[in-house]
């Protein structure tokens, strides 16, 4: 999980945060949800970088999706 968040914190911006900080202390006692997310959001947000598309529209979009259960 460590790795994930260094690899997030590489990303030049911080819109990823928020939906991580959340995500994380409500399933704080499911490493393997918390995982997932993590990987998902990286990808999500490199990708984002590298194509300077509307990060904060995409990352929303993401949430949506994982808080619904």
């Amino acid at each position: 999980m460590n790795q994930l968040l260094g690899w997030l914190n590489q990303i030049d911006n911080f819109d990823w945060m928020p939906p991580a900080i959340v995500f994380m202390s409500r399933n704080m006692n499911d490493a393997l949800a918390v995982e997932k997310f993590l990987k998902d959001l990286e990808r999500l947000a490199a990708g984002q970088m590298v194509l300077r598309a509307n990060i904060i529209h995409a990352i929303a979009s993401m949430w949506k999706r994982w808080r619904e259960p």
